[in-house]
């Protein structure tokens, strides 16, 4: 008889464990989905405002010249490659490509993701 009860007691407490365990992983699934939610927000938000901001008075299909993989010149010059080659033969060493203003918001977007951990490439 006593070792019924003594069954009984380890049995409830184990209940009491699951039923805790259970409980402690759903709150913390759903912290994690809030926090998820959090970080998706600010992206989208942030993707909107460098759509917005970025290459200001420029139209998509417009070109700007990439420095050395870092920043963007455009000029009031309409040529794109004239821009390009004055700036690499002013600064040696310097290479440039030539992308339309829609090529240049995507690299931006793919690098904010990349921040957080994204990959568009799959």
């Amino acid at each position: 008889m006593k070792e019924i009860k003594v069954m009984k007691k380890e049995l409830s407490m184990i209940f009491v464990l699951g039923i805790s365990a259970l409980f402690i992983t759903a709150m913390l699934t759903e912290a994690e989905r809030l926090q998820k939610l959090e970080v998706e927000k600010e992206i989208n938000t942030t993707l909107k405002a460098l759509n917005k901001n970025l290459f200001p008075g420029l139209k998509d299909d417009e070109l700007v010249v990439r420095v050395n993989e870092g920043g963007f010149l455009h000029s009031d010059i309409n040529d794109a490659e004239t821009t390009k080659k004055e700036f690499e033969e002013l600064n040696e060493g310097v290479k440039c490509k030539i992308m339309t203003v829609a090529q240049a918001k995507e690299i931006y977007k793919k690098e904010l993701l990349a921040s957080y951990g994204i990959s568009l490439d799959k």
